[in-house]
């Protein structure tokens, strides 16, 4: 019994680290692409135009990361290419870093199909040309090669000139800091309601609950409680199993600390150990996901509770044994 016990103990450990490891890092790294996607950016639709300025004022809100907005929108062509159709967009730096995640101020960006389509390069100038006024064109020098991760549908195939000249705007995208996003939003509700529409940027129609949402209701969760009802229970059967030689101890004299150290040995050796390197060996396995704080301290709280259950259950064969007669466990009653 005590083999079995041992065995069990160890694939207990090793799956408590492992199992939640990997469904804590599933919900994390799910969060993090809807994140990277804007899951925290809120958009703020104005009836009456607001100024850019106003927009971005809204950084100094606790919970708020940035915001930002577009100043000027238009089509327009790039010079060596009389056919070319591009988007050509004045905005705020804080809008910028929000859709695409990287701050060029002072400077021009170039979406990704853009520069894919026309070979454009970091060195690369050229003349953009406004198609509602042909004879309105400007220079292009320097440009910054924008990331393809962009929040923004269409956003690729944009020209964005980063300017901090103020304006007025109808629409501002504010990026909430992380935890954050339920506060920032009950902020801009308060302080833009009426005719405004607030709302978010990516939204999250796959799954629909929050990352704390996620992690109470995630399985692993029960795995303290069933891997210490099992070891507790197999300890209890195999002290139960040993009841006469208990009768005998307690017959001969032996004090009950002596009892107590007895019993806490036996468990060490065939559950706490055991538990133990099964543990260490998830961290092994697992070290890749243990890396996030969220995912470590998940796991980690779950072995806890489990080390400290198991602590306690030894002790009760003290209660169970000690009570009775010592004669009764020897005539087998």
């Amino acid at each position: 019994m005590s083999v079995i016990t041992f065995v069990v103990a160890a694939l207990s450990g090793y799956l408590t680290v492992a199992v939640t490891a990997s469904q804590v890092g599933e919900i994390v790294a799910q969060h993090q692409i809807m994140v990277a996607r804007g899951l925290d950016v809120w958009r703020v639709q104005v009836k009456e135009p607001i100024s850019t300025q106003e927009c971005e004022a809204l950084r100094q809100v606790n919970g708020i990361r940035d915001a930002g907005s577009v100043l000027s929108q238009q089509s327009a062509a790039i010079g060596a290419f009389p056919g070319s159709s591009v988007s050509s967009i004045t905005a705020t730096p804080g809008y910028i870093r929000i859709v695409w995640g990287v701050d060029i101020a002072p400077a021009v960006g170039v979406g990704s199909e853009i520069s894919a389509t026309y070979g454009l390069r970091s060195e690369s100038a050229f003349d953009l040309r406004s198609t509602v006024t042909p004879q309105s064109s400007s220079r292009v020098e320097d440009v910054t090669l924008l990331p393809p991760t962009s929040r923004v549908a269409g956003a690729n195939q944009s020209v964005v000139v980063s300017s901090l000249s103020h304006g007025l705007t109808r629409e501002c995208l504010v990026e909430a800091d992380v935890g954050a996003r339920s506060a920032v939003e009950s902020y801009l509700l308060s302080e833009y309601a009426g005719d405004s529409v607030i709302s978010p940027l990516f939204s999250d129609t796959g799954v629909g609950r929050s990352v704390d949402e996620q992690l109470q209701g995630r399985l692993s969760q029960w795995i303290p409680l069933a891997v210490t009802f099992l070891l507790g229970l197999m300890i209890l059967f195999s002290q139960f199993g040993r009841r006469a030689d208990f009768a005998l101890y307690q017959l001969v004299g032996v004090p009950k600390s002596g009892f107590v150290y007895m019993l806490v040995t036996e468990a060490a050796l065939t559950a706490w150990l055991p538990f133990s390197m099964g543990g260490v060996i998830g961290i092994l396995a697992k070290h890749s996901e243990l890396a996030n704080g969220i995912v470590l301290a998940e796991a980690g709280g779950d072995y806890a509770r489990i080390a400290v259950l198991l602590i306690v259950v030894p002790l009760l064969g003290l209660f169970t044994f000690w009570r009775r007669d010592p004669l009764s466990w020897l005539k087998g009653e």
